[in-house]
């Protein structure tokens, strides 16, 4: 096989497999040796106390970012699987570049990112933030025009930016 991958249990607090990160099978047996647990989505393993994130290993990354805020060194997993750890799926981003990537979020009124429903006026809205603006695109009758609407801006203006 061309690419070969592995899996790698991941506990909770009692010490119970909840999940598997997947690994590049070169990554797996360095990986293996220290025992992982699942936090907020993410792959950890304790480093002298502190928590060490299985993508931040991977990617050779210090153990958090660093302080200044505008250029922080994070790792970004490209199709926002937290827990897929191949390298074709990690890069090194800033944290700006890492928002770019941002999914839709949980409870939001719709599932496709940058788009929402305007109570007010009855229909589907596209917006769009980057560099902490907010882009208005306009709103539409239907959520999969916002959506598209909202897709081709971030094609065009966020080159970090992963559509599915």
């Amino acid at each position: 096989a061309l690419f070969a991958f592995m899996d790698l249990p991941n506990h909770n607090r009692v010490g119970a497999v909840v999940a598997t990160a997947t690994v590049d099978a070169c990554d797996y047996e360095g990986l293996a040796q220290w025992r992982w647990y699942l936090s907020s989505g993410y792959a950890y393993r304790t480093d002298h106390g502190h928590p060490r994130a299985m993508h931040r290993e991977i990617l050779g990354l210090p153990l958090k970012p660093g302080p200044c805020s505008g250029d922080r060194i994070e790792g970004d997993h490209r199709d926002g699987d937290h827990l897929n750890n191949v390298r074709m799926n990690l890069r090194v981003v800033t944290h700006a570049h890492n928002l770019q990537n941002k999914r839709a979020s949980r409870g939001a009124s719709s599932p496709e990112r940058g788009v929402s429903w305007d109570t007010s006026h009855k229909k589907w809205r596209a917006a769009v933030k980057l560099n902490g603006k907010t882009h208005h695109l306009g709103s539409y009758s239907s959520e999969s025009e916002a959506s598209q609407v909202a897709k081709e801006w971030r094609m065009q203006h966020m080159s970090f930016a992963v559509e599915g």
